[in-house]
Parts: C-alpha cells; structure tokens; sequence
C-alpha cells in the first residue's frame, strides 16, 4: 500500500508539474503581433521592442510589422525608435497592436544639415533651428514658406499676398539692407538656390504688381527637414550670400534595403474670405450723398427707393483646392530611391483667379563601389496662375477689391453706361467685369537637376563633388477687353512679357573626419565653388485693338505698338571655403571658417571679399560636477563672432552705362542713347559683423528642453541709391553709406508634457524679439524715403529710414484732432502744423508709427490618444502698427469724387448734430498719410488645427499597409483689434522700407480640409 500510495503521489505530482509547464510554456509563446507607424500613418521600420524587465526584443520589419512571443514576466512593450519619445504599451489580455510613435524633438534633430555636412546638435557652436518635414505638410499651403511661418524662432514671414501662388517675405533676425536683398539663402539639397524671378510687369498698368512665390516649384511635402542657419558660426561658410541667414532644405529619400512602399494622398478643401466691414447700403450711401454734395444729385432724390449691390459678394466666391500626392520609395543593398508626383489646383476666394501647379520629384542614391555613392536630384514643375493684382495702389485701374469696396452700392450690375463716363462717381465700373474680362496668367516652368558624387578616399577623408542646373522659364500674359478700365482707356490692351534664366553650379569640398585618440575629435571641410546666373528678357505691349476676340493671342491684330524691351544681365560668383570643427571630450568645442568670394558684380578692384566665423562651446553637463545631475540633463554654452556679406545688387553697378533713348525728328523716330546709370568703381561689399551667445539646456531627462539667443549684428558699408545733384543728368548712385544694427532674443521650448502608453500631449514654443537701428546714413545723414503709396491721389511715401531710428518706420503729417463746430473747417481732419509756417505741407510730415513687432511667437501642440493624433499651432505678432490706407477713402469722408463708406464711418461721423474729436470719422481730409491711419496690428491666429485618424491594418486583410483620414483647419481664428480685413499684411511685397502697408489687398481665406492617405 505504501508503494502503491507513492505511485499515486508521484503520479499526481507529475501531472500538475505538466499542467505547469504547459502554463509556461503557453505564457512563453504567447504571441504579440502588430503594426508601428508615426503620427503621419507612415510605417516605420527597424523600431525597438522590449518586453519590459526582460532581454526579450524584437524590431519592425521594412513594413513597420512586428511579431513577438512573450516570456513570462511583465506585459508590457517598450518600442523606441530614433527621433520618436519611447512609448510603453500594456499588452494583457491581447495579441494585436497598431502603435503610433510621435517624434520627439530632442532626438529627432541629434543630426542637423548645415553648410557642406552635417552635425551632431550636440556638437554645434552656432545658432541652428530645425523644422521637421512633418510640421511642414501639415499646413496646407503651395509653398514651404508660408508653412515655415511661426515656427523657428527669430524667423519672420509675412504673406506679402494672399492670392493662390501669392509670395512672402522672409526675415531672419532683421533687415540688413536698404537697396539689397534681405532675402534669407534657400539651399535645396546642397544646392544654393538664385533669388529667383519671373516675367516683368512692365505694361500691366498698375503702380506695383507683387511677384507670384519664386519656391513654387519646391512641394512642401516632399521636405524632410528645414535647417535655418543664423548666427555667423552657422553661415559664413556661405559668406557673401549668409547674411540674411541660411535656410536649408533636406527632401525625403528611400531606404537601403527596404520594400517599395506606395503613398497616395487625396485631399479636398474649401475656403472663404476673411470678414471685410459691412459697407453702406444703396439708401444710406444716397442720403449721404445728399449731406455732402454741394449740388443735389436728381438720381438721389429719393434714396429710399434705391437698391442695395454688394459688390463684395459679387466678386468673392467660395474657394476650392485639391491636392493629389503619390510617394514611391524603397531600395535594395545598392540603390535607394524616392519618387513623387503632386498636382494641386486653388481656386482663391476672388472670382476668375486660379492657380495650378504640378511637380515630379526624382532622388536616387547609388553606391556605385565600396567607396563611390552617386546621388541624383531632378525636379520639374509647371505652374500657371490666373490673376487679378489687389492692393496695387492705382485708383482709376485698381483690382477688384478696390472697385468693390469704393463702388456705387445704389448702382446694380445692370447699369452699364457709366464705365469711367462719370468723373464725379469715382471711376465707378463693375468690379465682376473688370476680373473677368481681363486676362492676366504668369505661367512657370522649372527644371531643378542636380549630382553628388561622394568618394571615400581613406576612411575618414572624403571627395565630394556637385554639380547642378536650375533652369526657369516664365510668361507674364495680360489682355484688357474694352469693358474693362484699361480696356476702355486704351481701346483694348495686350502685354506679353517673357523672362528666363539659366543658373550652374560646379563646386568640389573634401572632407575630413577623425578621431584622435578616445577625446579628440577633428572635422575639416576645404573647397572649391563657381556659380554662374544668365537671365534674359523680353517686354511687348500693344493697345488699340479693333476686336477684342483674339486677345493676346495675336497682339499683332493691335495698331499702336510700343517698342519692345529687351534685357539680359549676368552674374558669376567663385568661391574658396575652409572650416574647422575640434571637439575635446565632447565637453568642449571649436569651429573656424573662413571663405573668399569673388562676385563680377564689382570692379577689378573690389571682387573679393573675405568673410571668417569663430565659435566655441562648452558642454557644462558632461563635467564630473554635474554628471549623472537629476534635475540638468543637457547644459551648452555657445558664443560666436563672424562676418559675412551681400552682393545682392543688380551685375555693371560699378560701371557707366548707356540706355536706349529713342527720339522724334521730323515725324520720324530716331534710335539713340544717353546715360542711364553713373558707375561706382569703388563699389564694395556689405558686411554683416554678428556676435552670438546662446545656451541650450535639457531638464528631467530631457523631457523639457530649450534653448535661448541673444545677438547683435551691424551692417556696414550699405549698398544704396545716394542722391546726387541733378545736374549730373541723372537722380543717383550706387555706392556703400551707412550702417544698421540689428539686436534680439529667441527663446526656444519644448517639453513632452504627457507620456503615458494610450496618451501623449508634447508642445513646443518659440518667441524672438527683434530691435534695429540705423545707426548712419552716409555723408550727410539725409533720410531715405519709401516709395509712394499709390498713383493719383495719395502721392505722398509712407515709410522713411533715419538716423537713431528703427528700420522703415511710418512717415506722414501728426493728426490732432477734427475742426470745431464753427470753424470754416468744422469736422475735417486737423493735422499739426509742425514747421510753423501756418500751412500744411510734406514739411509737416514726422514719424507716425512703427511697423516692426515687439515680438513674434508660435506655439505648436500634439495629443495622441490611441488612433487618435490632435496637433494645433498657434502663431502671432505683438507691437507692430499698419498703415491702414483704405481708411482714407472708405472712412474718410472725402467730398467731391467720393466713393463708398463704411457703416460705421456713416453712424460715427462727424456732424453738426454729432460733434466729436475722433481722427477717425471726420467730416472730411486730404488724401495723404497720417496718423489716424496708424493702427495696432498685433494678432494672435488659430493658424493650424488637424484631428487625423489611423486605422488598424488588419482590417483591410493585406490590401493596404495603412489609411489615414484627417481634417484640417486653417486660419479659423483670429484675435486683433485691427479694423481691416487681415492684420498679416504687407501689398508693397518684398520692398525692403515699405512694410505693414494695407491698400485693399487680396484678402486672406479660412479654411477646412479633408484628406486621406493610403499606403501599399
């Protein structure tokens, strides 16, 4: 009994250890399978797995898929992956997953993309932000600058028009030039791209036209990283082109052994204009009239029966944009490659304009040997833009927001024997006509190619050669019918304007990389550059057509040609550039560049100009002192000094040149010339010199980081238009004067706020204040004015440059008040009689505002909740004044010629019975600035909100890798106190002293989008 009991035992006992282990053994090979991607629906590969307090890892495959058996222990996964936060997951009680990673800044840009290499963020000496790609696309707009905007600290752009295809201006830390380009650098792909251009305006018949986007040909969502240089350490390795700042763009590229993945993105959107103020009606505008006029008008004899025309509604629409992106990308052990097609329309919020663009982007990188790698860039775009130019400053021919705000409202469409009949109704015509009856298209095509080879010569040195082509053909097309007001003022009007030009690039550098020994570390870049830039011209404008069928189809159907304009200029520039970067320990650091540069701008005398950067960093957190600290993760000091300089200034300054100028003798026209241009062969560079401290610090692991600037720039040796006397022949010339200062701060801050496995929250924050002064002039100290405000009327300048005052401020008469009841001036607008001389005149013109911010700021967020991603930005601009111009002719009461008000001048004005002292609702005033057109232009936008969705893989069994659906919102909410339409706005474009001056601009739209992204 006793055996047979310990059988039994045994027997049992075996039995449950079976059970057991069978436990176990299931426990281990419980199975975890599922997808990673990033916050964008892209798969990722190569991600980490850790089943948390075990050595249990896997990695994603090239499909961002994973399969992982459990061991016995804890139930959750660790993925980590570089340029994303580490994210934990709970994993009890199920076997499949779809994990989104969201990219954490800290590590997302350990590698930054700066002049001629790369660099550890770690490593840098100078002042450096990076843009992720992603921040980038998910504002939808045509061009990567407009998507730039608010999101890099000491980096300013205004959208100078709101058209589709409309530019912008950037400034990076300031404007350092007068008659130069303040133009930031753009580097696509180590390419340094030309300022651009496109077909002339000449003939258009406006006062100004601003230039459609030069980057159009760059898709935004082709961008992986945008890289802004700006301090002297970080650019003078571009030196004369690196004062403005760099801004570098790196575009997406395959992977090295990874399966071809397919991306299509379809997105819709609609748009609607931003607010204008309510005008008066047809009765209210009649009674008016009545008030003012000095005769009675029989058409106004009974206001109450007149009709209402909104001629706002009549020419505003709902806009439509489609977008249509196809992303193709993988590789094998050799080649990797990365293409994309985008076709995108707008249809802006104008009637009859429109932009289309489309854009095939090509990136190949071949390892030809162990030691030679080839890489190809090929980039071809068209766009056509039809137009119709706003805020140009014309007033009998200006755009149709003009026309439509000033217009009759008791007139209806119907009335059409007014058109410019009738001097004493503001040049009234139907706005609707007018857009739709002229043709005005700039049509582009670009071909962007370039090559890199890289050959490893030893080890750790390298030869790299480049060598690229960026070829632009443009078309300025314009035709005016008879029903149009310069139709009607020239009995039919064509202009046909070509422009083209040819850039090549050769540039070799080496390359040396070493570390010596376990603490030293040495990079030495040397080369070689040779750029050259041809462009070429041809202006033709005809009038007096006997039909208007043709168009500017045959401009040769019209009878009064005027003589055709050609031009053709070039530009060269050749360069030597050397930089040292010394790391010690990876405590302490050291860069020096130094780079010559050679422009055919200038006379033999004055080509070459020298610009050296020296900077040095100390890494405070890697000392013993501090090591292992649990508060300060991350502490760098930086300091740099450099100069860099400006060439930006149309080639044969330096020289005397004559122009065609053509005279009739004896009815007979006679070719001839005279002087043009008087040259300067002591023409020189500007330089920038610029100091930089910073400090760059990480806090609790880094989940707070940031890092914050303080600089100051001079620019010295102006290039500038000085006058000289009129008996010369001729007004000016070319020569360095002056001097401007440029001091700031930027702050940079970014914290991962939330990090818990079903929900994240990350924000970032930047905020850059900026402070210039002109510190001289040249001999003399005279003020530099900005051109006029507009043709006809307001013929005054609105900006001037002064000595011991901030760059381009606001320049017109003071406004003191209105008139007395009583006074043979009752209610006009009362200016200061500043000279004393007992009249009002441009010697009682002074400073009247200040168009430049006290400070800009963005403020970006990311929520993720399981599938869920949620990221809003907000972006604004605080102290800044605008020069309201349409409040001269819709709220100035201006007798006479007098166009529409608004309601609230109609309600506000000054009269007998409402006797007041608000400069901004006179009875009446002149046509010039002053400062009751000065207003507060700070904002705070909603400019960017997307909700997105990602759905799980599973559910399309294989047939798709991944779908993404998001909505998106733009520029939804706006908080100013500003009257006009849109407090973001600049009409004189890129004009470097006029800036903040609004004239009926084309106005900016809100907008809801809808897309979806699916993956193969």
């Amino acid at each position: 009994m006793k055996k047979i009991y310990d059988n039994n035992v045994i027997k049992k006992t075996l039995l449950i250890c079976f059970l057991v282990f069978s436990m176990l053994i299931n426990a281990q090979e419980k199975t975890i399978k599922g997808t990673v991607k990033s916050e964008d629906g892209i798969p990722l590969a190569g991600v980490n797995i850790l089943q948390k307090g075990t050595k249990n890892v896997q990695v994603t495959d090239f499909e961002g898929n994973f399969n992982i058996k459990l061991l016995s222990g804890s139930q959750t996964l660790v993925f980590s992956y570089l340029g994303f936060s580490n994210k934990e997951v709970a994993v009890t009680g199920q076997s499949s997953l779809n994990v989104t990673l969201t990219e954490d800044a800290q590590t997302l840009d350990v590698v930054v993309v700066t002049g001629y290499g790369t660099q550890r963020r770690s490593d840098l000496t100078g002042s450096v932000a990076s843009v992720k790609g992603n921040d980038i696309s998910v504002t939808p707009a045509p061009t990567f600058d407009i998507a730039l905007q608010g999101r890099a600290a000491g980096v300013n752009i205004v959208n100078t028009s709101s058209e589709p295809g409309g530019g912008s201006t950037i400034r990076i830390r300031g404007s350092n030039s007068i008659s130069g380009n303040n133009e930031p650098l753009i580097v696509l792909d180590g390419y340094p791209l030309p300022s651009g251009g496109e077909a002339s305006t000449a003939g258009i018949g406006t006062v100004r036209v601003v230039p459609s986007n030069p980057l159009d040909f760059i898709n935004p969502n082709d961008i992986a990283s945008i890289d802004i240089l700006k301090d002297a350490a970080a650019t003078a390795i571009y030196g004369s082109r690196g004062a403005n700042g760099v801004i570098v763009i790196t575009t997406k590229k395959g992977a090295y052994n990874q399966k071809t993945k397919i991306n299509l993105t379809t997105e819709t959107a609609t748009a609607s204009s931003f607010d204008f103020p309510q005008m008066m009606d047809g009765p209210t505008f009649a009674t008016w009239r009545n008030e003012t006029a000095d005769t009675p008008n029989p058409r106004f004899a009974n206001p109450s029966s007149l009709p209402t025309t909104n001629w706002l509604d009549n020419i505003l629409r709902n806009g439509i944009t489609n977008r249509y992106q196809l992303d193709i990308n993988g590789g094998n052990e050799k080649t990797r490659y990365s293409i994309s097609g985008n076709y995108q329309t707008i249809e802006g919020v104008i009637k009859f304009t429109k932009y289309e663009r489309g854009v095939v982007n090509l990136n190949l990188d071949t390892k030809l040997t162990d030691r030679l790698t080839v890489s190809t860039t090929i980039n071809l775009s068209q766009s056509l833009n039809n137009r119709n130019n706003q805020g140009t400053g014309a007033i009998i021919n200006g755009g149709g927001v003009w026309k439509a705000l000033t217009n009759d409202p008791s007139r209806t469409p119907e009335d059409t024997d007014y058109v410019l009949n009738d001097p004493t109704e503001f040049y009234f015509i139907d706005p609707l006509v007018d857009i739709r009856d002229t043709k005005d298209e700039t049509a582009n095509k670009n071909i962007f190619a370039n090559i890199f080879a890289k050959y490893n010569i030893l080890d750790d040195l390298t030869l790299n050669v480049r060598a690229g082509v960026n070829s632009k053909n443009s078309r300025r097309e314009a035709y005016y019918k008879k029903t149009t007001s310069i139709g009607q003022r020239d009995n039919g009007a064509a202009v046909y304007n070509t422009f083209e030009y040819d850039d090549k690039l050769l540039e070799s550098y080496l390359a040396y990389d070493k570390m010596l020994g376990d603490v030293h570390n040495l990079n030495l870049v040397a080369g070689y550059s040779s750029q050259i830039n041809t462009i070429r011209g041809v202006d033709n404008k005809v009038i007096n057509f006997p039909s208007d069928a043709l168009g500017s189809n045959s401009i040769g159907l019209g009878l009064t040609p005027s003589i055709p304009q050609s031009y053709r200029t070039e530009r060269s520039l050749l360069s030597y550039y050397l930089r040292a970067n010394y790391d010690f320990n990876k405590k302490y650091f050291a860069s020096l560049t130094v780079r010559a540069d050679g422009s055919s701008v200038f006379s033999e005398n004055e080509k070459w100009g020298y610009f050296p950067s020296a900077g040095l960093g100390w890494t405070i957190s890697n000392e013993d002192f501090l090591n292992n600290n649990k508060t300060i993760s991350n502490l760098k000091l930086r300091a740099s000094y450099g100069i860099t300089g400006s060439q930006s200034i149309a080639p044969l300054q330096s020289l005397t040149l004559m122009g065609v100028q053509n005279a009739n003798f004896n009815n007979a026209l006679a070719a001839g010339l005279s002087p043009v241009q008087l040259g300067n062969p002591d023409l020189k560079w500007e330089e920038t010199t610029q100091i930089n401290v910073g400090i760059d610090f990480g806090l609790f692991d880094s989940k707070i980081n940031g890092n914050i600037d303080y600089y100051t720039k001079t620019t010295d040796n102006l290039l500038q238009n000085f006058p000289i006397p009129i008996s010369s022949g001729l007004s000016s010339i070319v020569t360095n004067a002056g001097s401007i200062e440029n001091k700031g701060i930027e702050i940079s801050l970014g914290a991962d706020i939330i990090s818990n496995p079903n929900f994240s929250w990350s924000s970032s924050i930047n905020w850059s204040a900026n402070k210039s002064l002109v510190k001289s002039l040249g001999a003399g100290g005279s003020d530099i004015f900005g051109p006029n405000i507009a043709a006809n009327i307001v013929s005054f300048p609105p900006t001037i440059l002064r000595e011991g005052e901030p760059f381009g401020l606001f320049w017109g008469q003071k406004a003191i008040g209105l008139y007395p009841l009583g006074d043979p001036k009752e209610g006009q607008l009362q200016l200061e009689d500043i000279s004393g001389d007992g009249t009002i005149s441009a010697n009682d013109n002074t400073i009247i505002g200040d168009p430049n911010p006290d400070f800009i700021f963005g403020w970006n967020n990311s929520f993720n909740y399981k599938n869920f991603t949620l990221t809003a930005f907000i972006q604004g601009s605080v102290g800044n004044d605008i020069m309201n111009v349409d409040r001269i002719f819709i709220s100035g009461g201006i007798t006479g010629n007098s166009a529409n008000h608004t309601q609230e001048y109609y309600e506000k004005r000054w009269t007998p019975s409402n006797p007041h002292n608000d400069v901004r609702f006179p009875a009446g005033r002149s046509g010039n600035p002053d400062s009751s057109l000065i207003e507060d232009g700070s904002y705070v936008r909603l400019k960017n909100i997307s909700l997105a969705y990602n759905f799980n893989p599973d559910i399309f069994k294989g047939y798709l890798s991944s779908a993404r659906v998001y909505v998106t919102g733009t520029n939804l909410f706006t908080i100013t106190n500003y009257s006009g339409v849109d407090p973001e706005v600049n009409v004189f474009g890129g004009n470097n002293i006029n800036t903040g001056v609004d004239f009926s601009a084309y106005p900016k739209s809100k907008q809801i989008l809808l897309g979806i992204n699916i993956g193969f």
